[in-house]
């Protein structure tokens, strides 16, 4: 599956390029650089759109393939991160839409482009003109030796002793094939050399480049539990402790404003820097449609329109 060089365009609006995990929104004129696992999801997808595509695939191609096995909350997150990206909708999706229970779909117009066509043109073009160019030259040497025959009215015999005496002088040169071939084979050979180390360095520099954004095995602390859900954070992030409360606030308030519909199965909380937290509610597999990601400023005292 080689997609060096290539890049896809999403409903005419992202440029996806897998090779540097970056998506430039052509609305806004800025890009945004993907992790390793929305990047590998992205090129799941778009290399296979309108396809349903089962979760065990994902977990397959992006964790399994790189040597890693990780929980289904994982794939559940970083799809939740990757529409964050997309401005996408879980209840009216334009790129990613949910099949319950047997995965997910692309939705979205994918246009497949490659930066090398603008330089095989190129190319084509300088062929063209190259041989205009000798043909000129040739035409103007005749037309100037012609002028110069006409000029000089040698009559038969003079010209035959110019013939005659040029011969010896070709001949004592005594060029042989082989010198004269090899002669113009050792440039052709130097070309072809630094074209196979240019092709070296343009495969070796995407490898390197992806072997340093290896995926990582996601692992979490619980903070706390509140009616059975479990809050979570990444391990080795900065403390939330203070941010419990709030937390168990929002949980309240979802509850209230949806009785008759299921809690989620754990919260995820991230950030907590400059008074700004992002908790990620992650239902079970059947509702996880209804994943969701919201941000909460430590300023804000009415939560209940927020939190629900």
């Amino acid at each position: 599956m080689n997609t060096l060089g290539t890049k896809f365009i999403l409903a005419d609006q992202y440029v996806f390029d897998p090779n540097s995990n970056t998506l430039f929104d052509r609305s806004s004129d800025e890009s945004v650089r993907l992790g390793s696992n929305e990047s590998r999801i992205l090129l799941m997808f778009v290399l296979h759109p309108s396809e349903v595509i089962k979760r065990d695939e994902l977990h397959d191609f992006v964790w399994r393939q790189q040597g890693f096995e990780v929980d289904d909350s994982s794939l559940t997150q970083a799809i939740s991160t990757l529409r964050k990206i997309l401005n996408d909708s879980t209840k009216s999706p334009q790129f990613i839409k949910t099949v319950p229970k047997r995965g997910y779909q692309f939705i979205s117009d994918v246009e497949k482009t490659t930066a090398a066509k603008g330089t095989l043109q190129a190319k084509e073009k300088q062929e063209d003109v190259t041989p205009l160019t000798s043909e000129q030259q040739t035409s103007d040497v005749e037309l100037s030796s012609g002028e110069q025959n006409t000029v000089s009215e040698l009559d038969t015999t003079e010209a035959l002793a110019q013939v005659s005496s040029v011969e010896p002088v070709i001949t004592s040169n005594n060029v042989s094939p082989q010198e004269s071939s090899s002669s113009t084979v050792s440039p052709i050979k130097k070309w072809s050399l630094s074209i196979k180390l240019c092709l070296l360095l343009t495969l070796l520099i995407p490898v390197v480049a992806f072997i340093s954004d290896q995926p990582k095995i996601t692992e979490f602390n619980t903070l706390a539990t509140y009616e059975n859900v479990a809050i979570e954070t990444p391990v080795n992030h900065p403390d939330l402790s203070q941010w419990i409360p709030t937390i168990k606030l929002c949980l309240g308030k979802y509850k209230e404003r949806h009785p008759n519909q299921g809690m989620p199965v754990r919260i995820i909380a991230t950030g907590g820097v400059e008074d700004k937290l992002n908790l990620n509610y992650i239902f079970d597999q059947q509702d996880e449609e209804r994943n969701v990601t919201i941000s909460v400023l430590g300023t804000q005292s009415d939560l209940s329109k927020l939190c629900r």
